[in-house]
């Protein structure tokens, strides 16, 4: 009895496919660390703002460091900021293990850092962009500042 052309190529190719999924079957992402990572933001900073504080109004201190700390898988970038407030940097950092140990994609921490040279009160407005692409912010994230002197 002779085998059907298509009968012993797909018999073949069954036991060729079973064979690779039993093999990535006992593939896992056992190596793959996926605890979360602080924000990276320098010691010398006193007040932290994350995304839960956007919309609301934060007090801080002239001459005193503070952090607007984000995730993004994109770019926050600023589009407003008071004139009494400088922003000195920007640090960037992983948000998994898994990205210091060389893991490509995810979000990143975006931690801007601010510091008010005088008293007064205004808003500091961020977006989130994919900055190859034009068009509408992805997200958005507000806050008033409201600086006081050193007591």
């Amino acid at each position: 009895m002779t085998e059907p052309f298509f009968g012993g190529l797909a018999a073949r190719s069954g036991a060729l496919f079973l064979a690779t999924v039993a093999g990535l079957a006992g593939c896992s992402r056992s190596g793959f660390d996926d605890r979360p990572l602080p924000p990276p933001t320098p010691e010398t900073v006193r007040d932290r703002f994350d995304q839960a504080r956007s919309g609301q109004a934060v007090d801080v201190t002239v001459g005193v460091p503070f952090a607007i700390e984000l995730s993004s898988n994109f770019e926050w970038r600023e589009a407003e900021r008071p004139a009494f407030i400088a922003r000195p940097d920007i640090v960037w950092g992983p948000t998994i293990r898994a990205q210091i140990d060389g893991a490509t994609g995810g979000a990143n921490w975006q931690v801007h850092l601010y510091v008010a040279s005088a008293p007064g009160e205004g808003v500091i407005r961020l977006v989130e962009r994919r900055p190859w692409e034009p068009g509408e912010a992805l997200s958005r994230y507000t806050v008033t500042v409201r600086a006081t002197a050193a007591r």
